[in-house]
């Protein structure tokens, strides 16, 4: 029975004695990791469930996999549930090494339901606990990073993103990568725009993609390596390669399945970048997917709900559409946003902000950008919320005040300079930074790389522009039928679903499919969804 059944344990579970259970187990532990590198979850939480439960309460490997799992489900009561569980065991043998890897793995669910005191309290065990000459210390600065994005210390940031750099260029590199495979990728767009990010995600990306990951197309790490490119092409101002990279992180989603957390990070990056392309129709629609997701994961959706409502925010600011926007930020200043990430409040005053622009109040802007600033001192904002000080300046413009407009979007333009984040001026509404712009001009010291990055802002817009123009043309080719019909397949539904759903037989979704592909010049219903969403072919 056990020869003809793939698994055993279904086969011959109800024979088994102790100690074949304890084998049983065992061999789970020992297959997990590869199940995990597959991305292949269910299958694992599937094997150890049938196992008794006093054989799983015998392991703690058993429930560290059952942590991974729901983490890859997004459901952080889970994850923390499991790792409690796991780390009890290890101390329960006095195992230090076990519960140090497992406490390394705690602080990112603590700090997402906004539990930051159990956090502190993680940390510091880590700090006191974990042997010095133990390889497992080297994962620290990632504890530390999470812990940073509780307190607002850039510079601590900066420093640990410089040490995980040098993790990534060690002989230990492997560590990183199987604490973020148990994570199901543990490294988020949130950080994008923090001093010393690029710097490691060049080192780190390189690493993924020319090591043994890049062979395995469903290992979670590979697919958060390729959002992560998004979101750093984007932060760049590379929009051409930021929409190529969005559109093959996507399809390899579709195909193998991705983490929750790195779906919703996906469709962030997605969201914004239509709103910067000014394709409100696709925003939105991405929009919907991120709230979908987040609403799906236990402990995140009830976090996460009201960070979203900005998010949204913020796509209709750089659209223009500024009565959504305002509903978007009312709804997010009345959600209980008790258990929120600790940069809420500030993004929070930065939002109503930009609301008082769009309204022409500028008393009310001045004085949530000076809220929105005093707490930005100690806890800085994800860039993609916006700039403090670039719509100041602005604020400073609108009133007839130049001179004060010119020197504040100075600074921002040093940032921009030294930290090669032109998405900073990309991810804001082109006509306020064209206004800004215009009156460097007039400053008493004009800017010394104003030019070289006006230009590069224009060069950017106008490429992504030409591509979007491009599919617009294409689309018109295609009869309303075949419209729909790529429509569905876009959204990744199969010919069966789409004959379902249009009351079409398969065979005449087919005949649409080859018009289509023929039509439009392209290969398969992959690229074709590629050319109906951008005219940009996804990279191999």
């Amino acid at each position: 029975a056990a020869q003809a059944e793939p698994n055993p344990i279904r086969a011959i579970g109800h024979r088994l004695d102790a100690e074949q259970w304890e084998q049983a187990a065992a061999d789970i532990v020992a297959n997990g990791q590869a199940l995990i590198s597959q991305g292949a979850w269910r299958a694992l939480v599937r094997s150890i469930t049938r196992l008794p439960r006093e054989v799983l309460d015998r392991d703690p490997e058993l429930w560290l996999m059952l942590a991974s799992s729901a983490w890859s489900n997004g459901d952080m009561i889970e994850v923390r549930h499991c790792l409690r569980r796991a780390a009890a065991l290890c101390r329960g043998r006095e195992d230090v090494d076990g519960e140090s890897r497992i406490n390394l793995l705690m602080l990112p669910p603590l700090v997402m339901l906004g539990d930051l005191t159990s956090a502190e309290r993680v940390l510091e065990w880590c700090e006191s606990r974990v042997p010095t000459d133990a390889r497992q210390r080297k994962l620290l600065p990632l504890a530390r990073m999470w812990h940073d994005l509780t307190t607002g210390d850039a510079a601590s940031m900066s420093r640990n993103f410089e040490a995980l750099a040098n993790l990534v260029r060690s002989e230990d590199a492997d560590l990183l990568f199987a604490w973020l495979s148990r994570s199901g990728g543990g490294l988020r767009g949130s950080i994008v725009g923090f001093r010393g990010w690029h710097s490691f995600f060049y080192e780190f990306e390189d690493a993924v993609m020319s090591g043994p990951i890049a062979e395995l197309e469903s290992h979670p790490v590979r697919t958060m390596t390729l959002t992560l490119r998004a979101w750093r092409l984007l932060w760049t101002g590379d929009l051409l390669e930021a929409r190529a990279a969005i559109d093959f992180a996507e399809e390899t989603q579709r195909r193998t399945g991705s983490s929750r957390g790195t779906a919703v990070d996906l469709s962030h990056a997605d969201m914004l970048l239509r709103a910067v392309a000014g394709d409100a129709a696709g925003s939105e629609a991405s929009g919907r997917s991120m709230l979908a997701l987040i609403e799906s994961c236990r402990g995140i959706r009830e976090a996460f709900t009201p960070v979203y409502l900005l998010l949204q925010a913020r796509a209709c600011w750089i659209l223009g559409r500024f009565t959504e926007m305002e509903e978007a930020c009312r709804q997010a200043f009345t959600a209980d946003f008790s258990n929120t990430p600790p940069y809420f409040e500030g993004a929070l005053h930065l939002t109503q902000a930009y609301c008082a622009v769009a309204r022409g109040d500028l008393a009310t802007a001045t004085k949530e950008l000076a809220a929105a600033t005093r707490i930005q001192a100690r806890m800085p904002v994800a860039a993609f919320y916006g700039d403090a000080t670039l719509v100041r300046a602005y604020v400073h413009l609108l009133a007839g005040e130049q001179e004060q407009a010119a020197t504040l979007f100075s600074d921002v333009l040093d940032r921009v300079d030294a930290d090669s984040s032109l998405g900073l001026l990309i991810v804001e509404r082109r006509d306020i930074v064209d206004a800004l712009f215009r009156v460097l001009p007039s400053a008493s010291q004009p800017h010394h790389a104003a030019q070289r990055l006006q230009l590069a802002v224009r060069r950017a817009h106008g490429g992504l522009q030409q591509a979007t123009q491009a599919a617009a043309r294409r689309e018109v080719q295609l009869s309303a039928r075949e419209l729909e019909v790529l429509q569905l397949v876009a959204s990744g539904a199969s010919n069966k679903i789409i004959a379902r759903k249009l009351l079409l037989s398969v065979h005449t979704v087919k005949r649409h499919l080859a018009n289509i592909t023929g039509k439009l010049g392209v290969g398969g219903r992959i690229e074709a969804a590629a050319a109906f969403r951008h005219s940009q072919p996804a990279p191999p």
